[in-house]
């Protein structure tokens, strides 16, 4: 995955557009299935990813947080992804600033913005992607993506998780 790296944008209050988070994925690799795997915790998971499936466990600092957030996928072109805490929306408007990210090709990207009252925005339609919600009566605890069964990406959705999985509260 040279020269990719994964970044989270801000989208509530006087913070939307703020970078929260850069990971670079220059030393990553894919599993056999195509399929990697961040996370933060090496609890188990149940069902275990599927065989193949490259699992990194790293510390996500700062973490990743809730509410509305905006995750991208991108190959750096040239220089340097932004560094946490640059402002890209300066005029907290949903819209980024102009040559924000010039640098980088999105080649995937999700929003998620929650129900509650406020600034509220998300970023992933201005590069081709999907924004998802507000939804009615509750936020999201997880956004995946839909893959048919020939391994195509659908769309992304969003939804609740029950049940009980070791390491998880609820």
């Amino acid at each position: 995955l040279s020269n990719y790296v994964l970044i989270v944008l801000e989208g509530d209050g006087a913070a939307a557009g703020t970078v929260d988070l850069v990971v670079s994925l220059n030393s990553l690799t894919t599993g056999t299935n195509g399929l990697l795997l961040l996370r933060d915790a090496a609890s188990t998971i149940l069902p275990a990813p599927a065989a193949g499936t490259t699992v990194v466990v790293g510390d996500f600092s700062p973490d990743i947080e809730n509410g509305s957030n905006t995750y991208l996928l991108g190959i750096v072109n040239s220089g340097s992804p932004p560094t946490v805490g640059t402002d890209l929306d300066s005029d907290n408007d949903g819209v980024l600033n102009a040559g924000a990210l010039s640098n980088i090709t999105v080649v995937d990207a999700v929003g998620i913005r929650e129900n509650t009252v406020g600034i509220r925005v998300s970023y992933a339609a201005a590069f081709g992607g999907t924004d998802l919600g507000p939804y009615t009566g509750f936020n999201p605890e997880a956004i995946y993506r839909v893959i048919a069964c020939n391994g195509a990406p659908i769309g992304w959705a969003g939804g609740s998780i029950s049940g009980t999985n070791p390491g998880c509260p609820y």
